[in-house]
């Protein structure tokens, strides 16, 4: 693995365990944050690795699609717009009540196991590369 797909991956792993943090500290919002992060620079990873231009951009899907090329399955879409969305809610929330009416520590939950299982087929993907 190219040492600069290493250093994504590293940093996703950091942005998934600070996700956890986030989570056990009841921080949804930073928990969206580094869980979206964690998936978006795992991504770069596998851009970076395959000798594509890493885009500066934070769209899951277009970063998956265009840079990495790869074939996402309907559930992989659903839930990379679930993050892109949430992530953006994240960021420029209206209203931080609102926002954690929305989305709840009961939420960021179940969430972050889908974003854990993505982690490690995306980490497995990028090793093979």
């Amino acid at each position: 693995m190219k040492a600069s797909s290493e250093n994504w991956l590293k940093i996703a792993q950091k942005d998934l365990k600070v996700a956890k943090l986030s989570l056990n500290g009841e921080e949804a919002m930073a928990c969206i944050f580094h869980m979206h992060a964690a998936i978006e620079k795992i991504l770069k990873g596998i851009a970076d690795e395959r000798g594509s231009k890493v885009p500066r951009s934070h769209n899951l899907k277009h970063i998956a699609i265009d840079a990495c090329q790869i074939k996402l399955e309907k559930h992989l879409e659903e839930l990379f717009t679930e993050l892109d969305q949430s992530f953006m809610d994240s960021r420029y929330p209206e209203s931080i009540e609102e926002f954690e009416l929305q989305y709840t520590l009961d939420y960021c939950s179940k969430l972050l196991k889908e974003v854990e299982s993505t982690f490690r087929w995306l980490k497995n993907l990028l090793i093979k590369n």
